[in-house]
């Protein structure tokens, strides 16, 4: 009966939005400040589900964007995730809810680094892991882990074209006991 009302966490969608960042200003001429000057990047988001029938309790996440160049190509993606706790983010979800969270370490990606992902100089794998318990389960913890290899269909030239998607890549996509048998 629990495991129909437990919480179970998954990653529902990576998306992406534009966005814009201040660069640092150039230095001052006569002591005036100068124009604040800007540059379009693209921002990765993760939207996390709770497909359970409870919320969650102590939920952690946390989210890696690691540009890889060849000819190095890991062998298990995840392997490039390092869990960090100043980068993790407590979340709750009740059930049968999604949460977006914006994208942790190397999520923002600009326009050179588009083309050179565009082109297949870089490989771009977005990587994380959830952690957290239920009301049923207190001292049981859950986890949750994916790996994505992400493919840049457009937006090489004008971020405002800016498409892309992701392949599961890896054996740690997975929950629960499938991730403690990987």
């Amino acid at each position: 009966m629990h495991a129909q009302q437990r919480a179970i966490v998954y990653l529902g969608a990576v998306g992406y939005r534009l966005d814009t960042r201040s660069l640092e200003p150039p230095c001052c001429i006569w002591n005036l400040p100068s124009a604040q000057q800007t540059e379009q990047v693209v921002q990765f988001s993760f939207a996390f589900g709770n497909s359970g029938n409870s919320d969650t309790k102590r939920l952690v996440v946390s989210t890696q964007c690691v540009r890889k160049g060849p000819p190095a190509q890991p062998e298990e993606p995840f392997s490039l995730f390092k869990w960090d706790d100043n980068e993790a983010r407590p979340l709750t979800i009740a059930p049968k809810q999604t949460v977006i969270v914006r994208g942790g370490a190397g999520c923002t990606l600009t326009q050179d680094e588009v083309f050179d992902f565009r082109m297949g100089i870089v490989h771009l794998y977005v990587v994380g892991e959830a952690r957290y318990g239920d009301r049923f389960d207190e001292g049981r913890p859950f986890v949750t882990q994916f790996a994505f290899e992400m493919s840049v269909l457009a937006g090489e030239d004008d971020l405002s074209k800016f498409s892309a998607s992701g392949l599961a890549v890896g054996r740690h996509n997975c929950t629960d006991d499938d991730c403690e048998s990987q």
